[in-house]
């Protein structure tokens, strides 16, 4: 095919690159880029193009097909005056350029197309327009700027990428930025929004008027500076991510790029409601924050630098695609993506954006090669090249990784500099490196979501002994509340784990296995502390992961808090860290700490006590690592499973109970956890074991024991066997407390005092 481009940058030459593999390509240009000069058949230069000289183009060399790359021919309808000159064209006409040469057209049509949703706050006409479709009419501005945080000033307008002002970067306070409006609007019509924050990311459709297609998000960097300081441009560089599964960053997940594919869509199909149809590319700029996806705004073209990103990941040929687009068949061809990472990045002279060395030549004795695409240069004569003041070449390398993939980039740089008369240029070596959490893998704005969105659940188990907010760097409890405090109280505290647990019951149960494994965590921290005759005052959660999904651990909370309320315990406080490279995906490390207040008397076990059993409902949390071996060789009958499944239980009820009625009864207690039953070696004296009454064996435990070929000594040193929890009764006192205790127990066994070495420490061989 012919193919006209119009445009001369970074884009045309990425695009030109790809198109001229199989298609006869021609270019208009404001000035001789010559990267593209040495590709394209015929290069026009033609400063200022305007209608008339695109028309003569066209006659000249009557193409098959144009495609437009700047937003200012676009919207001044040079798409039209292609069609009507019957030549398809990649860029859609006049009307619909308005999603990006109006503000408030594209505001209003997310509110045609019932998105609202994905819109910040915004006040436009003197009304106030909320995300959740409430309007306040006829306000004044000074109404809508005391209803936000900070806010962003936008001309309504195309400015050339010098049309909107942030509060924090252009000015500092909302009177200065209630001038600073007062002053735009002098210049045309204004668009004030809510300032929002997050990470952002952009998603380009190709559209052929009926039938989409999207490309891999991709992510750019306006500020000038390392680590996003300094003024907006038009964009330092960009980079995609392939993390072995999807083309996702770390701060997404595939239902927000599902939306944000989605309302594209709804978008260009609220555009053709009144138009012919939109062919070409709508660029949508999307921002993820704690209220989930919202819209920054659209754009009718592809963007630069993120076409090269794009035309890097492409596998197809760009003519085949164009080519599908103007004859409305585009479901008929299939986007293929390279499963790579890329990063592009600008050279820009010093001084840019604000005030850039430009029109100065430069000697240049190399090609521009493959990963080099041409920008804001212009020819002169052979190695001679003239810097026109804005972003000059951009570098673009892909890898498997992307840490790579970025000194790739830089050493490409390096060596262009190297050869070049004179260095004039800087650019951004940050874009690609993993300097950020985010980049790392870890999302403090999920995080954050998380802690908004467990507020309520962990308030709820406050009582008045707390004395800071949710959310702070750490919990202060007033002790003298308790109930439970004297003179004499002494603080009991214990940290343990769910461990491998819960890899089980996420596997099995997902979100409602983390609910469990919250649960879990408390109980078996209540019961280690119960041991010592500890009340439980306060707890402290843990959530570890390789990426944080905020419904999994609002449900592990969700399951903290529940048995935290049961205890009349404070839920005051937790972490959650996101540890890419120390987890897996699907698993988690899931912690508690409790302090609680001694409030119970226990006396020294004595020759004669009973040791009575509260039975156990499954393995509790201990031979969880054994027990994924067993389900690996044979799926466990439901009984078993449900088992195995079954949450931690917590003993306080029952042994407070006890308390209550006997205070002076208990001389011993035994948590049965890591160690199985052969815990109890840790609370006997030296002379002391017990005599084990013969017990069943639960089904679950039968189950294991058949499956993994266990022995029975290896089982006792693993697993409860039944057994959750020991207290030691004083021998005396037990005929009384049988007749009046009213929970159920077995009789685990008798202490006696060893004589003889057919005893060992703690159990009766």
């Amino acid at each position: 095919m012919k193919i006209l481009v119009i445009g001369c940058g970074g884009r045309e030459h990425a695009i030109i690159k790809n198109l001229v593999n199989n298609n006869e390509v021609y270019c208009v240009g404001e000035w001789l880029n010559p990267g593209i000069k040495i590709l394209v058949k015929i290069y026009y230069l033609i400063e200022g193009l305007n209608k008339k000289q695109f028309q003569n183009v066209l006659n000249q060399i009557k193409p098959n097909m144009t495609f437009i790359g700047p937003e200012k021919y676009l919207v001044d309808g040079f798409s039209n005056i292609s069609w009507k000159n019957k030549c398809p064209c990649i860029g859609p006409i006049q009307l619909s350029t308005l999603i990006e040469s109006s503000k408030k057209y594209a505001r209003n049509l997310l509110w045609g197309c019932n998105i609202s949703i994905y819109s910040p706050i915004y006040y436009c006409n003197n009304n106030i327009y909320y995300p959740n479709r409430t309007i306040y009419e006829g306000v004044s501005v000074e109404k809508f700027i005391e209803s936000v945080d900070e806010f962003v000033i936008k001309y309504d307008g195309l400015k050339g990428g010098k049309g909107v002002f942030v509060q924090g970067d252009h000015f500092d306070s909302k009177e200065e930025g209630l001038d600073l409006y007062k002053k735009c609007c002098k210049d045309g019509d204004i668009v004030l929004e809510e300032k929002l924050y997050g990470e952002e990311f952009s998603l380009f459709t190709f559209s052929d008027g009926v039938n989409y297609q999207h490309s891999p998000p991709i992510k750019d960097f306006k500020r000038a500076y390392k680590n996003n300081k300094g003024p907006n441009t038009g964009g330092m560089g960009s980079i995609s991510v392939w993390n072995g599964k999807n083309y996702l960053f770390n701060f997404l997940e595939n239902k927000d790029l599902l939306e944000a594919q989605k309302i594209n869509e709804l978008v260009l199909e609220k555009i053709r409601e009144g138009d012919i149809g939109y062919i070409g590319i709508l660029y949508g700029s999307f921002i993820k924050t704690l209220d989930g996806i919202k819209v920054i705004e659209f754009n009718c073209r592809f963007g630069d630098s993120e076409a090269i990103n794009i035309v890097e990941l492409l596998e197809n040929d760009l003519g085949e695609i164009f080519s599908a687009m103007v004859k409305e068949k585009l479901n008929e061809v299939e986007l293929r993506w390279k499963k790579i990472n890329t990063v592009v990045k600008y050279i820009v002279p010093y001084g840019y954006p604000v005030n850039p060395i430009k029109n100065k030549m430069i000697k240049f004795t190399g090609n521009f090669s493959n990963n080099m695409y041409v920008s804001s240069l212009d020819y002169i004569k052979d190695d001679e090249y003239n810097i026109l003041g804005s972003r000059t070449i951009a570098f673009a390398e892909y890898s498997d990784s992307i840490l790579e993939a970025s000194k790739n980039c830089d050493l490409r740089i390096e060596e262009f500099i190297k050869n070049i008369n004179e260095n004039l240029f800087y650019w951004r070596k940050d874009i690609g490196i993993l300097n950020n959490y985010q980049s790392c893998g870890v999302d403090i704005n999920k995080g954050n979501q998380l802690v908004k969105n467990i507020k309520s659940i962990v308030e709820s188990t406050y009582n008045s002994a707390v004395k800071n907010k949710h959310g702070a760097f750490a919990g202060k409890f007033l002790l003298k509340n308790s109930p439970r405090y004297n003179d004499d109280s002494v603080l009991v505290s214990s940290t343990d784990g769910v461990g491998t647990k819960s890899i089980v019951m996420y596997d099995y149960l997902k979100e409602n296995g983390l609910y469990s494994c919250g649960l879990d965590i408390v109980n078996h921290c209540i019961n280690d502390i119960l041991v010592e005759g500890a009340y439980p005052l306060f707890f402290l959660d843990y959530f570890a992961c390789s990426r944080l999904d905020i419904n999994l651990a609002e449900n592990f909370i969700k399951g903290c808090s529940v048995a935290c309320k049961k205890a009349d315990c404070v839920l005051i406080g937790g972490e959650t860290a996101e540890m890419p490279g120390v987890y897996q995906p699907g698993r988690f490390d899931l912690v508690g700490t409790i302090v609680g207040i001694k409030s119970i008397n226990i006396n020294e076990p004595k020759e004669g006590d009973v040791v009575i059993s509260f039975n156990s409902i499954g393995p509790h949390t201990n031979g969880y690592s054994l027990i994924r071996k067993c389900l690996e060789i044979k799926e466990p009958p439901q009984e078993v499973l449900d088992y195995i499944l079954h949450p931690h239980t917590s003993y306080l009820e029952r042994v407070m109970s006890i308390m209550e009625k006997f205070p002076d009864i208990i001389t011993g207690m035994c948590h049965i956890t890591g160690g199985g039953i052969e815990n109890i070696d840790r609370i006997l004296p030296e002379d002391l074991a017990i005599e084990e009454n013969k017990c069943e064996i639960p089904l679950w435990c039968k189950w294991i024991q058949k499956i993994g070929h266990i022995d029975d000594q290896e089982m006792k040193k693993v697993f409860n066997m039944g057994h959750g929890y020991l207290v030691f009764i004083d021998r005396k006192q037990y005929s009384n407390f049988k007749e009046k205790y009213n929970y159920e127990f077995n009789i685990y066994g008798i202490i006696k005092k060893i004589h003889s070495n057919i005893l060992f420490k703690g159990i009766f061989l």
